[in-house]
């Protein structure tokens, strides 16, 4: 998994923050969790949740596996925060622990090979749970774009997945969706294009193609690049 690697987890992290994630989600999340004290972070990442929560007064327990990820993440922790987190370097599917008041699964579980298992353990480890998982069909973003118009297959859809599990628990649940516009400023429209095939794992025989996509989607104003993006998200709450 390339999150491993120190460069992409660099690239990964400049790359959320530069975009403006976690934007609308981040408000989202703390408005959901008020009155949960202890929360699961799943699939932290660098911890773009974890610390706001943290500052937001909550006691989090953060599950990652990627050391790289967790390096960031403790880089941009603050001496008050350590005291309010408890990092977790482990598959998800492997952590086991006390029950926590809350538990968030954000974007994470994609990358995870039995996503049954992850959401069933998640039931099981917390009082209330939020999973976020991406609206594709809403989304409108230049990496989409290019997907597109290449051919290139898509993350799957794990909403079906998702919904069906949660169902079978028996439990009340609802959905709630989260849409964002973002206006994504462009400071060069090669690098912009270099990045787009670096995520995407791209060859360069692609990089013509790529920068001639990026070249006629983005829009200029007062001599500035920018690309109007869209996120869409669906937040199952159970």
């Amino acid at each position: 998994m390339r999150f491993n690697q120190i460069e992409y987890a660099e690239y990964y992290h400049k790359q959320q923050v530069d975009g403006g994630y976690p934007g609308e989600l981040l408000p989202f999340v703390i408005n959901a969790l008020r009155g949960s004290s202890t929360v699961l972070d799943i699939g932290a990442g660098t911890g773009l949740f974890s610390k706001p929560l943290i500052d937001n007064g909550h006691i989090v327990t953060a599950v990652e596996p990627s050391a790289e990820m967790i390096n960031i993440m403790k880089k941009n922790l603050t001496s008050e925060n350590l005291s309010s987190i408890r990092i977790c370097q482990m598959p998800w599917e492997e952590w086991s622990g006390e029950v926590h008041d809350a538990a968030i699964c954000i974007h994470s579980l994609y990358p995870m090979s039995d996503v049954e298992k992850a959401v069933t353990l998640m039931n099981e480890s917390a009082l209330k749970k939020i999973i976020i998982i991406r609206d594709t069909s809403g989304m409108k973003t230049l990496s989409g774009i290019v997907r597109a118009k290449l051919g290139i297959v898509s993350n799957r859809d794990l909403n079906n997945e998702v919904s069906g599990i949660i169902s079978a628990f028996s439990a009340h649940w609802r959905v709630e969706k989260i849409y964002e516009e973002r206006r994504h400023i462009i400071k060069s429209i090669q690098e912009e294009a270099d990045s787009i095939i670096y995520q995407l794992k791209l060859d360069s025989e692609f990089k013509d193609d790529v920068n001639d996509i990026v070249k006629s989607e983005i829009k200029t104003e007062s001599g500035e690049y920018f690309f109007c993006a869209i996120y869409s998200d669906n937040a199952y709450i159970f």
